[in-house]
């Protein structure tokens, strides 16, 4: 999926922009307060998910919201769709 938006990015339509591949659950290194706004669609219950031997979910959740808190703007606001599977993800 990436190598296909960084096509479109490199073609000569006129889209411009940059792409980067990171773990949400590593947590990112965007500026404080440099987004109004973010919006995540089925990512969260990705994060209770320990699909290698040494993730912790718990862990993951925190380093996300930490890194979602630190890059919002004061005032700014997350829509979070959230799929649990299970109470346990509750």
């Amino acid at each position: 999926m990436l190598d296909i938006a960084q096509s479109k990015v490199q073609s000569e339509d006129g889209i411009k922009g940059g792409l980067w591949q990171v773990d949400i659950g590593q947590g990112w290194k965007f500026r404080a307060g440099v987004f109004d706004a973010a919006i995540s669609i089925s990512t969260i219950q990705w994060l209770c998910v320990a699909s290698r031997k040494n993730d912790n979910p718990f862990k993951r959740c925190c380093k996300f919201f930490q890194s979602l808190y630190e890059c919002l703007r004061i005032g700014g606001r997350a829509v979070l769709q959230f799929y649990p599977d299970g109470k346990h993800q509750l």
